[in-house]
């Protein structure tokens, strides 16, 4: 089966945001009232606490990451634009590791 990649480049940067129908992503749009005020730690929390709700124990680690079991499941970038923080995230839940490994496999060629 011949699968087929798009890349896109998005405002906040970083690294790839993989998509496919068994993820979440997620974008919270928030006023903000100076540049720089990166705090993903806090906009991770939502998600934090609904999982514990769920009885999953997720946690913040790194810069910008959510582990389950040590085992990352989330990737989060944030962008600064005209006065407002746009926060997003990917929660991977039944993803293809394989699939996801090709993916990024040829968005770093």
């Amino acid at each position: 089966m011949n699968t087929v990649f798009m890349w896109f480049v998005v405002l906040s940067g970083g690294g790839a945001v993989y998509h496919d129908l068994n993820n979440l992503n997620y974008t919270i749009i928030s006023n903000k009232s100076q540049e720089g005020a990166f705090d993903f730690k806090t906009f991770s929390q939502p998600v934090i606490e609904t999982l514990a709700d769920l009885g999953v124990t997720a946690t913040f680690t790194g810069r910008n990451d959510l582990e389950i079991d040590g085992k990352k499941f989330c990737g989060n970038a944030q962008a600064y634009y005209k006065g407002r923080m746009m926060h997003h995230g990917c929660l991977l839940f039944d993803v293809d590791m394989t699939v996801l490994g090709n993916a990024l496999s040829s968005f770093k060629r």
